[in-house]
């Protein structure tokens, strides 16, 4: 009897009843996103994609949005690691009030299994006005697991000269994360300074992505509507597997089980050695 195979077999049996996979390499697709507005008579978008993975894209393209105006962008069937693209854009709609406000993107896109995702960036668009001094902050979030829900904080600080009395804020996140809750006050309290809790339930994003969320927050000051932008990265590790009682008796009766029938195979090897 070959005691290396059969060894060898036997952890392959063991591996298997305890649930760990075999070793697999899977590749990544990235994207950064560019993108440039001009806001006059009309909005007009371009957005530049850069793929920073290394294994193809599929059914890639942008959608950007400006409160309830949308607007898509060309499909491209397939994206190559290392390759770009860039769109030109336009936002339907009457001329925008003077204000400072921010076009969102969210560039779509599947793997080569063809499972959705999806990327998201900001860029600001300025009509007739000079912004001014911006909200800043900080949006942190716990690491989540697939399904997994957490805790996210968002942290913000008014400058002096933003005198507006009311604040409003808002999540930009991926499909398949919810937020909640998704628009909100924001009370600044008299330094200046305010806090949000937000809850987060990962519905769809798997193991190893690592996302953008973006927190929204507008005031109207004089007149002058402002809207800035706390970004915050959202990363999804690895489920727990820990070992249940289940898996451990199952796997301890495949041994047990093994070992069974090795012995037989012994005691018929050696009665049919002494028969001859």
């Amino acid at each position: 009897m070959n005691s290396s195979r059969w060894l060898a077999g036997l952890l392959c049996v063991i591996a298997a009843a305890s649930g760990v996979p075999p070793h697999a390499h899977a590749g990544t697709i990235g994207f950064r996103i560019d993108a440039e507005v001009t806001a006059g008579e009309e909005v007009a978008v371009k957005v530049t994609a850069t793929h920073t993975g290394d294994e193809a894209a599929t059914e890639v393209y942008p959608e950007i949005a400006l409160f309830e105006r949308t607007q898509l962008g060309e499909k491209l069937p397939t994206m190559a690691a290392g390759s770009n693209h860039v769109w030109n854009m336009k936002l339907p709609g009457p001329p925008l009030p003077k204000g400072a406000y921010v076009v969102t993107i969210r560039l779509k896109y599947a793997d080569l299994n063809g499972y959705p995702f999806e990327a998201l960036s900001t860029v600001n668009a300025l009509v007739s006005a000079k912004a001014g001094s911006k909200v800043s902050g900080a949006f942190r979030v716990a690491k989540m697991t697939p399904n997994g829900k957490s805790i996210g904080t968002l942290t913000l600080r008014r400058p002096a000269a933003r005198k507006s009395s009311t604040f409003e804020g808002s999540i930009l996140a991926p499909s398949g994360l919810e937020v909640s809750p998704s628009t909100f006050p924001v009370a600044f309290d008299d330094a200046g300074n305010a806090s949000v809790e937000l809850s987060l339930h990962n519905r769809k994003l798997l193991a190893g992505t690592s996302i953008n969320v973006f927190a929204l927050i507008t005031g109207n000051d004089n007149g002058l509507r402002q809207t800035d932008t706390i970004r915050g990265t959202v990363s999804v590790g690895a489920a727990p597997n820990p070992v249940s009682k289940v898996t451990f008796y199952g796997a301890a009766a495949v041994v047990a089980g093994l070992g069974l029938l090795l012995e037989i195979a012994t005691r018929l090897y050696d009665r049919t050695r002494k028969a001859t």
